[in-house]
């Protein structure tokens, strides 16, 4: 490996506490990089090498405006490490610029059909009968539940350690990017599942002969937990069920939904922001969309002008 890379991404697992796949993203972009730019060594790439990188990915390869803006951000970032460490004097990406991102509102469902999803999910019983379902029926249905209670990113929700929940206390802690913590509040619903969860959660580690889990939502590996993957598969098996297009039903969406239903009803965009573990409140303000009605309604009806010839 290069050896500049090698130290950028030492710096950003060591002060950044990058994760695996964020480490991965990093090295994935460099390398790219470096293999267009053969043989010119990759701390030493010139402003027109990067251009002309840029535009075979955007018109060429033709990859997405957002996967560009990745890109030049991971070169940013590179770049000035470099000239923080002296490995270079200047900064060849000063006046790059990615093309510009087409603006698309997140899909989501209503409230109607999340609703009917979740209904869908605990099979024609009621939320206090759920030990006469299978475990990992049982399981899916907390995680469901979890999901659109917290918004949680769909790798924060299976991951979950069994310390985010204090017994006595109606939130969770939740480390998201960065290793950053944030804690979110749990309904009455929520908490009675989870009362009802506990027991059985044990019962399944005795059955497969281990005392404990570090994870909320333990899997039949005893060093894991669901994968992402798993869990996408049953929400996507669970939509026939509860009649909705699996086409517009993601963990993503679930989040989304998540977002736009606490807007609708009130929230404000900074505890949105918090919710969410948005870094920038300006990756929050897409969910805006679903207060447009609400806010033509307001200035159509309620301004002192607006009945006026």
């Amino acid at each position: 490996m290069n050896n500049s890379l090698e130290l950028f991404l030492d710096m950003l697992s060591s002060e950044r506490a990058a994760s695996k796949h964020t480490l991965s993203a990093y090295l994935s972009d460099l390398s790219q990089f470096q293999n267009f730019i053969q043989p010119t060594p990759l701390h030493l790439a010139s402003e027109t090498q990067i251009s002309q990188w840029l535009d075979h990915l955007y018109h060429t390869k033709k990859i997405s405006a957002s996967s560009s803006a990745r890109k030049v951000s991971t070169l940013r970032q590179f770049f000035l490490f470099t000239v923080n460490e002296n490995i270079r004097q200047n900064n060849p990406t000063l006046k790059i610029l990615p093309p510009p991102p087409k603006k698309s509102l997140p899909k989501f469902l209503n409230e109607d059909q999340t609703l009917q999803l979740l209904k869908a999910a605990y099979q024609g019983h009621s939320p206090g009968q759920i030990s006469k379902l299978p475990f990992k029926t049982i399981r899916f249905i907390l995680m469901l539940e979890m999901l659109y209670a917290t918004g949680l990113r769909v790798s924060e929700l299976v991951s979950l350690p069994l310390s985010a929940k204090n017994p006595f206390e109606q939130w969770i802690v939740v480390k998201g990017k960065g290793q950053k913590e944030r804690l979110i509040p749990l309904h009455k619903n929520i908490l009675d599942l989870i009362t009802q969860y506990l027991p059985l959660r044990q019962d399944f580690l005795a059955q497969k002969g281990r005392k404990n889990s570090p994870f909320l939502f333990p899997s039949d590996n005893a060093a894991s937990f669901p994968t992402r993957q798993g869990f996408a598969k049953q929400l996507k098996k669970l939509t026939v069920t509860a009649q909705i297009n699996p086409k517009n039903v993601s963990p993503h969406v679930i989040r989304h939904a998540f977002a736009s239903h606490l807007l609708s009803h009130g929230a404000d965009l900074r505890s949105l922001q918090i919710l969410l573990g948005h870094e920038d409140i300006s990756t929050t303000q897409i969910y805006t969309h679903v207060l447009q009605k609400h806010l033509e309604h307001i200035v159509l009806n309620h301004h002192p002008l607006a009945d006026s010839p």
